[in-house]
């Protein structure tokens, strides 16, 4: 008898030294705390029981029963049904406590949300019309929550110098911020123009500059324009301002609104006592070059080109077409619907991307998601007086998720395409040359074998500065086609086309119709006709 008792003691003796071993949460007491749910529960193969606690922040601290079982997210097993006291903390965070029952024979989940401990700053007598900026971050409010910590508090309010103070934070504390404003000179600044170059005989964005300024406080100011003979064409005058950032918009005309002519001008800005100056051009030959918007980005038609741009753009545009072909397998149509954004930086590069939709654009499926972006980079240098010589590579691609016939392919499937291009540009004309090579066109795989090189010829008809009449064609050489036994065919297909591209009146508007024809060497091939539109910002 006396051995059993023995082993029992040793045994009781055991577990407490186990227990000892374990991590104790400290500020636990045995307190009952409030009895929540699991958010997922699913049932296990045995009898025994499984605990999940994951957290909304990584590696926090799990405590069971005021021990220490690891950090989230957790998984805890071998625990026996019954009632469990949880409690879990992270440095910077309120802590959570709650208990749970835990059931035999299930996996019970729970997802536990901590808050971040914050502390207050409270503005004390500061205007609606105030900014106020916390480490550079705009709030607004009087009573401002932010982390434990050093923060810089800056108040800006018109008329006024700016207050700035350094404080700290603690948590659940609040610091009380009384700013003294004391009024500002009245000073101008930071003159500066949103074109450099204008054409006044554009009514929309290419014969228009925003003059902007920067102003202290309520005052008085003229802006004043110079000709290159010093003598003054336009001007416009403040009496009051309000707040701090100043604009006015010049067309490029004098006071009688007449368009004056092509030199640089001299913009003065002066407050009385002060003044500052910026210059910009007008350009009475420049224009804008009218060319289409597809998802390889601008062009003319289908096919890659390269054009002189002294203007930063965005351009959101749409296109719709409705293809007819014959191919391998039969004959089909389709509508092609396309949405894009293509930003141009003046003189360097374009980014363009687009989304597309295609019913039945997959011939045996009844409906495509097309998605397509491009990149180009390009430069130009002059020729002549008027005419430039311009060049740029162009990398694009495309993903339609089921393949296309090689004829659609091309220029509506899969693939990655690299393109060089270059042409000459003069008022009446442009003549360019582009050589793009596409990787499996057909079926999108950059690692199949079968492209397509599609070398192109294309030239736009400029009558005036608000309508181009384009025409291309190209020879399609196919490499490596299965259709072929994996041959190539230097003279696989035919691409060629017209277009008419034109500005809507004097707006920002511009629009374009196309036709354009695509055949093989057995005949097969397809027609498509389209509609576009964007809109220049």
């Amino acid at each position: 008898m006396k051995k059993i008792i023995s082993a029992i003691l040793l045994i009781i003796s055991s577990m407490s030294l186990f227990a000892a071993s374990r991590p104790r949460d400290p500020f636990d007491k045995g307190y009952r705390d409030p009895l929540i749910r699991p958010s997922d529960i699913k049932q296990l193969e045995d009898r025994s029981c499984e605990l999940y606690i994951s957290t909304n922040v990584s590696d926090a601290e799990v405590y069971i029963n005021g021990f220490y079982e690891g950090r989230s997210n957790l998984t805890v097993t071998g625990l026996r049904p019954g009632r469990y006291r949880i409690h879990v903390k992270r440095n910077g965070y309120e802590d959570r406590r709650f208990e749970i029952d835990l059931r035999s024979g299930y996996r019970q989940s729970y997802s536990i949300e901590l808050q971040k401990i914050m502390g207050k700053i409270h503005l004390h007598n500061v205007p609606d019309s105030a900014l106020v900026y916390i480490d550079n971050e705009k709030y607004s409010g009087s009573v401002l929550f932010v982390e434990p910590g050093t923060h810089w508090v800056e108040i800006k309010r018109f008329g006024y110098n700016t207050y700035s103070e350094s404080v700290h934070v603690y948590g659940y504390d609040r610091v009380d911020v009384y700013p003294e404003f004391s009024e500002a000179a009245f000073e101008v600044s930071n003159l500066k123009v949103s074109k450099d170059t204008i054409n006044p005989e554009y009514s929309n964005v290419f014969g228009k500059t925003d003059i902007e300024f920067y102003v202290t406080s309520n005052g008085s100011a003229t802006v004043e324009i110079f000709n290159e003979e010093n003598e003054k064409v336009w001007f416009c005058t403040w009496n009051s301002f309000y707040t701090w950032n100043q604009s006015v918009t010049w067309n490029g005309r004098n006071l009688e609104g007449e368009a004056l002519p092509t030199g640089v001008y001299r913009i003065k800005l002066s407050d009385g006592n002060y003044y500052l100056e910026t210059f910009v051009q007008i350009n009475r030959g420049a224009a804008f070059s009218l060319n289409g918007i597809n998802t390889k980005g601008s062009g003319i038609g289908s096919t890659p080109a390269v054009f002189p741009n002294n203007m930063s753009l965005i351009i959101p545009y749409m296109d719709v077409s409705h293809s007819l072909s014959a191919y391998d397998s039969g004959h089909s149509s389709f509508f092609d619907v396309n949405l894009g954004l293509l930003c141009q930086f003046a003189k360097h590069c374009e980014f363009n991307l687009a989304i597309g939709f295609l019913p039945n654009g997959g011939i045996e499926k009844n409906q495509q998601v097309r998605f397509a972006t491009s990149f180009k980079g390009y430069g130009s240098v002059p020729v002549g007086q008027n005419g430039s010589f311009c060049y740029g590579g162009l990398i694009h691609w495309a993903f339609v998720a089921e393949p296309m016939p090689v004829v659609y392919g091309i220029d509506k499937g899969n693939g990655l395409g690299l393109a060089a291009m270059f042409g000459f540009d003069f008022p009446f004309l442009y003549m360019g040359l582009s050589s793009d090579y596409i990787f499996a066109a057909e079926t999108g795989s950059s690692f199949y074998d079968g492209s397509i090189w599609k070398n192109s010829i294309s030239v736009a008809v400029k009558p005036n500065r608000f309508i181009n009449i384009d025409g291309w064609f190209g020879i399609n050489s196919s490499i490596n086609n299965p259709e072929l036994q994996n041959c190539t065919d230097m003279i696989y297909g035919f691409n060629y086309g017209a277009q008419l591209v034109f500005l809507l009146g004097n707006t920002s508007c511009m629009g374009n119709i196309k036709l354009e024809c695509a055949t093989r060497r057995k005949g097969k091939g397809y027609i498509n006709c389209g509609i576009g539109l964007s809109y220049l910002l």
